[in-house]
């Protein structure tokens, strides 16, 4: 959050405190906040935005770079603590998927272990069959992964 969040020294380490708590208990920090932009800095974002996302060219990481530009200096709005659990009914639906041979996918965005312990609760990994990890790759040699 440091470099981010417009807040003092002793600001910045209480919401380190505070996010390190959340994480300690299980859960995910979700910070919102927001930036003023004068109307010259919201129409050159727009612009530049709009060009990269119909540019012919992988526009990926220069879409997240012009997202990166603008987060300094944010005013810090809130703070929500996330737990995300296995739903009851997911082990059992899954067990149903593979009933009809249908092959079943995880597809996550959290960390590798997370990942993996939320596949073994709701039965897509089964220890007696072949698994397959993907971890840390790019989206365009995703395609050449699979």
């Amino acid at each position: 959050m440091r470099g981010i969040m417009k807040m003092d020294s002793d600001e910045l380490d209480i919401l380190d405190s505070i996010s390190k708590d959340f994480k300690d208990n299980g859960l995910k920090c979700v910070f919102y906040a927001r930036k003023h932009l004068s109307e010259k800095e919201a129409d050159n974002f727009e612009k530049t935005s709009h060009n990269l996302k119909y540019s012919l060219m992988s526009q990926t990481k220069e879409l997240e770079n012009l997202a990166l530009s603008l987060e300094s200096k944010m005013e810090l709005l809130g703070l929500v603590g996330l737990k995300e659990e296995i739903r009851e009914e997911a082990p059992e639906l899954i067990k149903f998927f593979n009933s009809l041979n249908m092959k079943v996918w995880l597809l996550s965005g959290d960390s590798y272990e997370n990942t993996i312990n939320a596949a073994f609760a709701s039965n897509i990994v089964d220890p007696k069959k072949d698994s397959f990890y993907i971890t840390d790759v790019l989206k365009e040699d995703l395609f050449l992964a699979v």
